[in-house]
């Protein structure tokens, strides 16, 4: 306690809990492990540092939060907000567009070295020009001054040597708030029916909204893409082009052909995609998820059979672990695709049928041709639909009661009212459950904040540092 008022009070990191062991770990599914970027760099840091580190983070949070200082299409390491609450909007908005006659292309671009390519200036200038009093920006910026570091690789482990361009260390609690502020001025811009962007971290996905793919991708080329460019070169930021990708949502064979010339970023064209990867959502152009579900299909597929070769292991724990680690792969994002009776789905739920099977014998040890009702039945789990809608109604429950500055919250006040052309999953849900739930047009949930009380007030977990009651007024006096 007396170390990190001290830290505080002094801005100053003691220099023993500057030096990070750099672990390299291997991102899964490389072909090439003989490549360095097949591996992720992670920074092992003193303990008693990272609860320092998750005190200010914390601060962070609650000045971001309670004076709105970040953008409000970031989704990225905030409270209340979350991947799929990101995919809602984007999955909405394309509907949306479909609705109209209109083409949605989005840009996913990718920042090479996000943490350790940051600069430290950099930072310092836009914490304070978002209102970050000089208390917390002065730690920030001693927090990042001469690290140091060793690398360990199995038995291996390197001398000490300091780090010239730290940035922020991988595995720090704080890096993810100190990211956000970092591009918050690249990706803050509305959404509206013409345009948006998504944000999540490192993580930036604008999209346009026009009439034809030519009209689109002039209007990436002059805006987004000149827009990132300028974002790089004062930020010190590096792309990679190769990573950028591209796609074009329409439902219209003829509105989805290009004319013109191909989007360039960099000097290098992008070719659009029939699929997309985005915060781990496989998006094709038509909007029917049969890449997405496949691959979880095959994800869970792999982990539920490597449950059933465990042996002496009681029915009840492998339903445990049944529930904890297969379903939840297999139903990730599913409000994006699924609805209740919607028109598609039918061949998606066969695929996860499969799966289900698998893990109804591993609980009960049941024959293969054990009919897959009598199996799910006897293994006590519930069937691929049941859980769907549970999880989906769920989570649309929960989403209604984001605040009005998430902009999720302008799309779900529009679910009861769309057409019957091109109905979004959401609104499928919303009007199959929601009456029952008492939800309608005029009358929603109750809205929850994600921030309910200072971080530095006495009893409130995770926070143990007083010390800087004043922050608040500081902020409101500069905004």
């Amino acid at each position: 306690m007396a170390l990190y008022k001290a830290s505080l009070r002094l801005s100053h990191l003691p220099d023993s809990w500057r030096t990070a062991r750099i672990v390299p770990l291997r991102k899964p599914g490389k072909p090439d492990y003989t490549v360095p970027k097949a591996f992720r760099p992670i920074s092992l840091l003193a303990t008693i540092s990272k609860g320092l580190e998750a005190v200010v983070a914390n601060r962070l949070a609650y000045l971001a939060e309670r004076h709105n200082l970040l953008p409000d299409n970031h989704f990225g390491a905030r409270k209340k907000r979350s991947c799929e609450q990101a995919i809602n909007v984007l999955v909405e908005r394309v509907y949306e567009a479909w609705r109209n006659r209109k083409v949605v292309s989005l840009v996913t671009f990718d920042v090479q070295g996000r943490l350790t390519g940051l600069t430290l200036e950099c930072l310092e200038a836009r914490l304070e020009r978002r209102g970050i009093p000089d208390t917390l920006s002065s730690w920030v910026g001693d927090f990042c001054k001469e690290r140091t570091a060793t690398v360990a690789l199995e038995a291996f482990e390197s001398e000490r040597q300091p780090i010239a361009q730290a940035g922020i260390p991988q595995g720090s609690p704080l890096s993810p708030i100190l990211y956000i502020f970092y591009n918050a001025n690249l990706i803050g811009q509305p959404i509206d029916k013409t345009k948006g962007a998504l944000g999540f971290v490192d993580d930036y996905s604008p999209w346009v909204v026009g009439d034809n793919v030519d009209e689109n991708i002039q209007t990436l080329q002059t805006t987004v893409i000149t827009k990132t460019e300028r974002w790089a070169r004062e930020s010190g930021a590096t792309f990679e082009p190769s990573k950028t990708g591209l796609i074009h949502f329409t439902r219209r064979v003829e509105e989805g052909q290009q004319n013109g010339p191909d989007l360039q970023f960099q000097g290098q064209d992008i070719e659009p995609s029939e699929h997309i990867k985005l915060l781990g959502v496989t998006l094709d152009c038509k909007m029917k998820f049969h890449q997405h579900v496949a691959r979880m299909t095959a994800k869970a597929m792999k982990q539920c059979l490597a449950i059933k070769r465990l042996r002496g292991v009681r029915p009840k724990q492998v339903r445990q672990l049944y529930n904890a680690t297969v379903t939840p792969i297999m139903d990730y994002c599913a409000s994006a695709w699924y609805g209740p009776g919607k028109w598609g789905t039918t061949s998606l739920l066969r695929n996860m049928e499969k799966v289900q099977r698998i893990g109804a014998q591993a609980i009960i040890l049941s024959f293969k041709a054990t009919a897959l009702t009598v199996a799910q039945a006897e293994a006590g789990i519930e069937t691929t639909v049941d859980r769907l809608q549970r999880k989906v109604t769920n989570h649309l429950v929960r989403s209604l009661t984001v605040p009005n500055t998430n902009p999720l919250f302008d799309c779900l006040t529009r679910l009861f009212t769309q057409g019957k052309s091109f109905p979004s999953p959401l609104a499928i849900t919303a009007r199959k459950f929601g009456p029952d739930l008492g939800l309608t047009a005029e009358s929603l949930m109750e809205t929850v904040e994600p921030v309910l009380q200072e971080p530095w007030t006495e009893g409130v977990p995770g926070c143990l540092v007083k010390g800087l009651e004043d922050e608040a007024d500081i902020v409101i006096r500069r905004l």
